[in-house]
């Protein structure tokens, strides 16, 4: 299978940034959102890439873990 990019016509990156901006509270937060969305990173766990926005959540690797059983014990809290 091969994806092809189809770009949307009527969308508007100044448009999207003033939304990011109000919803973020300012231009700095809007800045590290779109940092946060342009920059990947690589999950240690199963070794796909994921944006630098969603760090805590890697869903494969998440998905994953949930079906391994888990044995935790009180120390696993330290």
């Amino acid at each position: 299978m091969i994806a092809e990019h189809v770009p949307n016509r009527q969308w508007d990156v100044h448009r999207w940034v003033a939304t990011v901006r109000r919803a973020k509270g300012g231009s700095r937060e809007a800045y590290w959102r779109l940092w946060g969305l342009t920059h990947f990173l690589t999950c240690s766990t199963c070794d796909s890439a994921f944006p630098v926005c969603e760090l805590d959540m890697c869903a494969p690797a998440t998905a994953r873990l949930s079906r391994r059983p888990t044995h935790s014990s009180p120390d696993d809290d330290l």
